[in-house]
């Protein structure tokens, strides 16, 4: 195996390729968030409780991706760090989702009673365990996908990188919410009669195969431990306690700019985390507002008749549908306005594509001609909080289905900048940070290498990004 980390083909390829992962997992969220509220309501999950299963997404994010993270920087496997966690993760995703949409089918075979009805508590059970299954291994797969575009793309690239994973997202979005606006059986009659078989199906598809075409056109670096053999012992003998102590001094040693990325992400966290207890899924407040609506207009429907849920599903998931277009739009056309994070440490000016003599400001893509004005990333990102936290308000006004709509599609324009910034913002400090802590020989010898094999002095790497900085850490300065 290569000793060296490279994606193939010119910058207009490696970007794409190496954030398509991204796009089959954004797949299955947005399946996820499409389908999986009105199901367990189907099934006769309280709202009580459905409050609890959707504590699974930010519950496992918490726990799984600074494990994955850890475990992929300290792996040996002869294919790399990143990808054997990210197919492992897909395949166990693969196989929650399929225990999700047979949940029915798997209580009968158990039970060996036909009539779901008899049975409709193991049901219920299999269902919830499904979810918080596809949302661990889900989480597993985007936090080595996220950080094997990371790794193995050059510094110049790497604000451009994340403006390419907010596009994946965007266009994983479109395509997830759209097929949920579709009758499935009708347009897929072969794969069942069921929506979210189907949806299940075709989600795992692209998960499949984007995770699995990347894995194959990248190549990583293969880690060999330099640590002795009863050190190694003595590591995975208390593997948990050193995790958690490692974590501990990360956090404490983190640069200023990285501690203020990552406390904003705890507060969009935790705000993304009241709307999904209150509204019990994204695209579920549409689903309300769909069938009061309906049935404030005279509708003869009861609020639990099948054909009105179906229709409340479908708006939902339409109007995500339009968030996850105008996040699309907004990826491509923001970063033409955006300036990239100053790469003013010792030789980046030679790496940098583009670069301004004495200026260290590096622009992913010029602006149109005519249009002089730019803001920074940071600015940006602080609009984007802005705009999130007036739509909040606004929703304490909305009494109608093109409202609650409306309000869905706009917070597309945040969900654009917050899936790119903040990595960009972490990836270009860490390393800026890895490249100020060179010798004078390394740094001339790091300013000849090809871009394949920038930063791979493994001697170089910098104590404020150890390996146990939850995966998100660039590792493209080796780690002990």
């Amino acid at each position: 195996m290569p000793t060296y980390k490279r994606v193939p083909g010119p910058a207009w390829v490696q970007l794409p390729l190496a954030n398509l992962p991204i796009l089959g997992t954004q797949f299955v969220w947005s399946a996820e968030m499409a389908f999986v509220s009105p199901y367990l309501l189907e099934l006769g999950l309280t709202r009580a409780h459905m409050a609890l299963v959707m504590l699974a997404a930010p519950f496992s994010g918490l726990i799984v991706q600074p494990i994955i993270g850890a475990l992929a920087d300290s792996s040996t496997s002869r294919w790399g760090r990143r990808r054997p966690f990210m197919l492992g993760g897909s395949v166990l995703c693969i196989l929650s989702l399929m225990m999700l949409s047979y949940a029915k089918e798997i209580s009968a075979w158990i039970t060996g009673e036909d009539n779901h009805a008899s049975s409709l508590g193991l049901t219920r059970a299999i269902a919830v365990v499904a979810v918080y299954c596809i949302d661990f291994t889900l989480n597993a797969a985007t936090a080595a996908a996220r950080a094997l575009a990371i790794d193995v793309l050059p510094t110049e690239l790497q604000s451009s990188s994340g403006a390419w994973a907010s596009r994946m997202v965007g266009a994983g979005g479109i395509i997830g919410f759209y097929s949920g606006t579709a009758a499935l059986p009708k347009l897929f009659p072969a794969l069942g009669t069921s929506q979210i078989a189907i949806m299940s199906f075709l989600a795992s598809m692209a998960l499949l195969i984007t995770q699995f075409f990347t894995s194959i056109c990248v190549i990583e670096s293969v880690h060999t431990s330099t640590a002795p053999r009863h050190s190694l012992k003595s590591h995975r003998r208390f593997w948990l306690f050193e995790r958690f102590a490692a974590a501990r001094r990360s956090l404490r040693s983190l640069p200023h700019e990285v501690k203020s990325v990552v406390g904003l992400c705890v507060v969009y966290a935790y705000r993304w985390l009241i709307i999904r207890l209150k509204t019990r899924s994204v695209p579920f407040s549409s689903w309300d507002i769909y069938i009061n609506e309906a049935l404030r207009l005279g509708d003869p429907r009861s609020v639990t008749d099948p054909t009105l849920r179906a229709e409340g599903t479908r708006i939902g998931s339409r109007a995500m549908f339009y968030g996850a277009l105008l996040t699309f739009v907004t990826s491509i056309l923001l970063p033409y306005f955006v300036k990239n994070p100053d790469l003013r440490a010792r030789g980046m000016e030679s790496l940098s594509l583009g670069a301004e003599e004495g200026s260290g400001a590096v622009r992913s893509a010029p602006p149109p001609r005519g249009f002089k004005f730019t803001i920074g990333l940071s600015l940006c990102w602080q609009l984007a909080h802005i705009t999130f936290g007036l739509l909040l308000l606004a929703t304490g006004f909305v009494t109608s289905v093109r409202a609650a709509t409306a309000i869905f599609a706009l917070q597309g324009l945040c969900s654009a900048t917050t899936h790119w910034v903040p990595f960009a913002i972490i990836a270009t400090a860490a390393h800026k940070d890895a490249f100020k802590t060179m010798g004078p020989n390394e740094e001339c010898l790091a300013g000849n290498l090809p871009r394949e094999q920038e930063y791979l002095l493994d001697s170089s790497a910098s104590e404020r990004y150890p390996p146990e900085f939850a995966g998100d850490a660039p590792n493209r300065a080796g780690y002990p």
